[in-house]
């Protein structure tokens, strides 16, 4: 199985940013950044439109 890529997201405001998104096995998953933080996500989660 190939690795997957991830990207990281950084929140530079000072509320928390939510995201709603669908991974590859179509599980429904929310993305949290906190202020001033930054998190590692699949690349494969932020695609639009699949």
């Amino acid at each position: 199985m190939a690795e997957k890529e991830t990207a990281f997201l950084t929140n530079t405001t000072e509320a928390p940013i939510h995201i709603g998104a669908k991974n590859d096995e179509g599980t429904v998953i929310t993305i949290t950044v906190a202020p001033l933080e930054a998190v590692e996500v699949d690349k494969a989660t932020l695609n639009i439109g699949g």
